[in-house]
């Protein structure tokens, strides 16, 4: 569901974009253009309030020589999510057959650790994130890997980000065990500094999101972002964007020591979702 109030006023193409400690979810090659030290903080509510998700995150320029480091901490909660059993089971799944016998929450937590460094004629990145998931009736851990390229330029910037690159395990209480599939992340964005920035990104799945997904051709399927940030003056910036066809907009406040952001994202079937996001530099 992405980081940060700018990529999601963007409409979550921020592939290419990305030079900001939220480097470690989007492009981990965009760490390397993160400048001084500079930390994140973002709230979200998404779909109406059905899910709350908070994110951390800091970067530190030349770690380790030339190399940009980054942590990350990701927290998504489902309080109060309905457990329900047929009051009858001889009979159908009516609503007046239908009790509530437990209110469950989902939780999910990330950790991420990255780096990147200057590398075949851009950005090289790499970051290793722990996962833990909390369904209440069922614990599971794992362990993956995100794979990213960054190469800027003065108009144009190109990003490739592979999630997931070696079939993230997740290792559950019960015993069982399943994988998260890579997915590719192509970005490429236009800016005319001081005036405006145009960004596209395009997701590839490879695991049949056929009903889900807006094109699909076999098991491969594409969902395209797009996203555009005018300057309006030198510390104000306006965003619109498209996120799998769903409309976003967003602003910014931008000064020397920090940026502050607000987007919103409209969904026809799940409702809205906000977020408001702090970057520091220290």
């Amino acid at each position: 569901m992405g980081m940060g109030a700018r990529p999601l006023g963007l409409g979550n193409s921020y592939v290419a974009v990305a030079e900001d400690p939220t480097s470690v979810y989007w492009n981990p090659a965009g760490l390397r253009g993160a400048r001084s030290r500079q930390v994140f903080l973002m709230h979200s509510d998404i779909f109406g309030g059905l899910l709350r998700m908070d994110f951390l995150s800091f970067s530190i320029e030349n770690l380790l020589g030339d190399v940009t480091g980054g942590i990350g901490l990701y927290i998504l909660n489902s309080p109060g999510i309905k457990q329900t059993a047929l009051k009858d089971t001889s009979d159908t799944a009516r609503a007046s057959n239908v009790g509530v016998i437990d209110e469950l929450n989902y939780n999910l937590i990330a950790m991420y650790l990255a780096g990147a460094r200057d590398l075949l004629g851009g950005r090289l990145g790499m970051s290793i994130k722990v996962l833990q998931e909390d369904l209440s009736v069922e614990k599971g851990i794992g362990m993956g890997v995100d794979l990213g390229y960054q190469r800027t330029g003065e108009h144009v910037s190109y990003g490739i980000v592979l999630r997931d690159a070696f079939m993230t395990p997740i290792f559950w209480s019960s015993g069982r065990k399943e994988y998260i599939m890579p997915n590719l992340r192509l970005g490429i964005s236009f800016q005319r500094k001081g005036s405006f920035l145009l960004t596209a990104d395009l997701q590839t799945f490879f695991e049949n999101r056929s009903t889900s997904s807006p094109l699909s051709l076999s098991i491969v399927s594409f969902e395209p972002s797009l996203g555009l940030e005018i300057n309006v003056t030198g510390f104000f910036k306006l965003r619109g964007g498209l996120d799998r066809g769903n409309p976003a907009f967003g602003a910014g406040i931008n000064t020397n020591r920090f940026d502050i952001d607000y987007a919103f994202l409209a969904h026809s079937d799940l409702g809205s979702s906000y977020r408001i996001s702090l970057t520091g530099r220290l």
